[in-house]
This record gives C-alpha cells, sequence and structure tokens, in this order.
C-alpha cells in the first residue's frame, strides 16, 4: 500500500508543489473477516513530506499527524538510525517502538557510548491531569510493548513518556520527580530485566497559576 500511494502521489507531484502541500498523510482501516471495519482495530497510517519529494516518511508510519510532534522524533533521528518496529494503541494511549543504530557522526562526538542498537519505547497519552496513576498506567503499557517485542536482545533501551494534559494545570515540579522516582523503584526488577537504561517522562504545565506553559 505504501508503494501504490506514493506513485499515485508522483502523478500530482507539481500541483502539490504548487499548492505548498507540505504533507499528505492516508488512513486505511483494517478489515474484518466478513470484510467489513474490524473493531477495536488499529488503522494504518502512511505520512509522505513534500520534503522527501513525497516518499514515505516511514519514521512516522502509524503515527496520527495531530500526535507526530509530540513524540520528539526528529530529536531521535538526529543521532540514530531509526527504523520502526510497533505501534499500538491501548487503553491509556499510544505506544511506538524503534530499533536504534547509533550514527558514526555521534560515535565521534562520544566515543566511549555504546556502538549497539537499542530499542526506543516512545509512549504518549492524553489526561485532564498529571496524576501518578496515569503515569503508572502508561509505563505499565510501555514496559508490556517492549515485554513482548521479539527484537528487544540487547541493552541500553531508552523509554520516554509524554503526558499530554490542561496545559493550564498548575504543577509543582519536585511533585512530579517523586512520583517518577516512587513508581519506578516499584517496577525496577522489570525495568532491569529489559535492559531500559534510561525513562525519561515529559509534562506540560504551569508553575504558577500567573506563569505560561513549560515542558518539565
Amino acid at each position: 500500500a505504501a508503494k501504490k500511494f506514493e506513485t499515485l502521489l508522483s502523478l500530482y507531484h507539481d500541483d502539490l508543489s504548487k499548492a505548498d502541500v507540505r504533507r499528505v498523510t492516508f488512513i486505511m482501516g483494517q478489515t474484518g473477516g466478513n470484510g467489513g471495519t474490524a473493531v477495536n482495530s488499529m488503522p494504518t497510517i502512511f505520512t509522505y513530506r513534500a520534503q522527501k519529494e513525497f516518499r514515505e516518511d516511514s519514521l512516522f508510519r502509524n503515527i496520527e499527524p495531530d500526535n507526530a510532534y509530540h513524540l520528539d522524533l526528529t530529536r531521535l533521528a538526529k543521532n540514530f538510525s531509526v527504523r520502526s518496529l510497533d505501534s499500538r494503541h491501548t487503553t491509556t494511549g499510544h505506544v511506538h517502538l524503534y530499533r536504534a543504530t547509533p550514527k558514526i557522526t555521534a560515535w565521534v562526538k562520544d566515543q566511549k557510548a555504546s556502538k549497539l542498537p537499542r530499542i526506543f519505547v516512545r509512549a504518549l497519552t492524553f489526561v485532564s491531569e498529571f496524576t501518578s496513576s496515569s503515569f503508572e498506567r502508561t509505563l505499565v503499557d510501555a514496559l508490556n510493548a517492549l515485554d513482548v517485542c521479539p527484537q528487544n536482545g540487547g541493552s541500553d533501551n531508552h523509554l520516554f513518556i509524554n503526558i499530554v494534559s490542561d496545559y493550564e494545570q498548575v504543577v509543582d515540579p519536585s511533585v512530579v520527580e517523586q512520583v517518577v522516582a516512587s513508581i519506578l523503584k516499584r517496577h525496577r526488577e522489570r525495568v532491569a530485566r529489559l535492559a531500559v537504561a534510561e525513562v525519561e517522562t515529559r509534562v506540560v504545565c504551569c508553575l504558577s497559576s500567573d506563569t505560561p506553559p513549560i515542558a518539565i
């Protein structure tokens, strides 16, 4: 399907460029056994960008356009060659897995860094407010996805959790730190078994009622 869409777009390349179209996304629903739409199935999403001559940007396969920037994949691609492994929708949000191999340019910057491939798990959830339960549910979903990933045989795996909540919510950063540390301590044996070397959590909030939202 990806190549068919690419061929289709090639027929309209000039028109898309003249119209200053920067991205085209195709979303395909999964069919059930009777030919209808499968219940609770995850759609297949293909993204094509003008900067790639409207070839598929496979890094964003199965990611809804509105959610792409929340996963911060551009930062990941700066130092790693990245390949999508799996994507799944859970009861709490979205979990995406990537196999990442350090680029040669990254080795030059840090020659002591591991050159082995590792798995990056990017978890995204939308909640009304940051709570310990919302963070733990997302963490467990991410660990479950990594646990069943057949490509996970290395080390230095990385877990990134982005909790998108009400941007005007007032949150004390020290509270977030305590919550994350406490829950990770509770799951530390599983985190270690899955070779997760780093867990990064991102929350956008306000530090007080009269300050603009920032990412912590």
